[in-house]
């Protein structure tokens, strides 16, 4: 996992957290069809007014070419940009990007044809949901000048519905969030930071009962925690989830006059605790975090009921390791 837990700061606090990308650091990862995100992205898929949802009246052509330009730097083993043209190497799949028509090649994986049947009648939409197929992200488009969501390419979201969030402004899409008050107080500004011409990231990270990615809350299966486990055995019990967020700022497309907007990139990982909390260092901290956690955030993430457990397990991995 591309995440150090020991770096964790305590007290725990809601806020953006946001730092620079080094340059050459990637926005984007191609996607192997024979990943099991894969399998859960065109499963999803199959629900496309839960998945791929675009604003009306907005134009995301150039944020569609910026995601191309940024994906054929990225992941040129995967994808090539010729004008106007994306060639989805993995997927045997062409895209013009402003009109959005596509021509799939014999090649293309199983699944793929029959997940954007359910967008085929708008070809703009569906360029969004091929993007999604073709990287580990999930996509959204931000608008720097009204700071709203205007397209949602959410396969695997993270127990939220991306048809509440479509066209609300950043702060009314973090109002259900607990402890929300800096995310709230900093939207204005992180929008119109995001959509500069600089490219930032950050980390947000939970646990789950399960290593599956969906967590839609119509789709998800309800988390069952493992409440009469021994905690000394959770480790390959509960799985740490964390998002990578970064921004792609459309002003990194070739565009004498770019507009105000920036391609939300949202790259899932998840490993059992076992294997992301490994050191004694990472242990203790993650300790430090969830103790110091409120009672509204721990029930936001719905860790209230399995974190006696967390630390149980959590508090043992850091004294072993420290004594062994």
């Amino acid at each position: 996992m591309d995440f150090d837990f020991a770096a964790l700061a305590a007290p725990f606090r809601m806020q953006p957290g946001l730092s620079r990308m080094a340059n050459g650091a990637p926005n984007l990862t191609a996607l192997d069809p024979a990943d099991r995100l894969f399998a859960e992205k065109l499963a999803a898929l199959a629900h496309p007014e839960q998945t791929v949802l675009l604003a009306p009246g907005f134009d995301a052509t150039p944020a569609a070419r910026a995601f191309a330009a940024r994906l054929a730097l990225d992941a040129p083993e995967a994808a090539r940009l010729e004008g106007e043209t994306l060639h989805l190497l993995r997927l045997d799949a062409r895209l013009h990007i402003s009109s959005g028509e596509l021509q799939l090649g014999a090649a293309a994986p199983p699944g793929v044809q029959a997940a954007l049947e359910g967008v085929a009648a708008e070809p703009l939409r569906r360029r969004w949901a091929l993007f999604a197929l073709a990287v580990r992200e999930d996509l959204a488009v931000l608008d720097g000048a009204t700071t709203q969501l205007q397209v949602l390419a959410v396969c695997v979201p993270s127990h939220w519905a991306p048809e509440d969030k479509i066209g609300l402004p950043f702060a009314a899409a973090h109002m259900p969030v607990a402890d929300n008050a800096l995310l709230i107080r900093a939207s204005e500004s992180l929008a119109r930071l995001v959509t500069g011409t600089e490219r930032w990231q950050r980390n947000v990270w939970t646990f789950q009962p399960s290593p599956h990615f969906d967590g839609h809350p119509k789709r998800a299966a309800p988390r069952v925690w493992p409440l009469d486990a021994d905690p000394a055995t959770l480790g390959n019990k509960l799985w740490a989830r964390v998002e990578h967020q970064s921004f792609i700022p459309v002003a990194d497309a070739e565009n004498a006059n770019p507009p105000a907007q920036a391609v939300f990139c949202i790259r899932l990982m998840i490993e059992p605790i076992e294997t992301a909390i490994a050191t004694p260092e990472a242990a203790a901290a993650t300790h430090a975090a969830v103790s110091s956690m409120s009672e509204q955030v721990l029930a936001y993430r719905s860790l209230t009921a399995i974190q006696p457990g967390l630390l149980g397990w959590l508090a043992g991995q850091a004294t072993y390791t420290r004594s062994g």
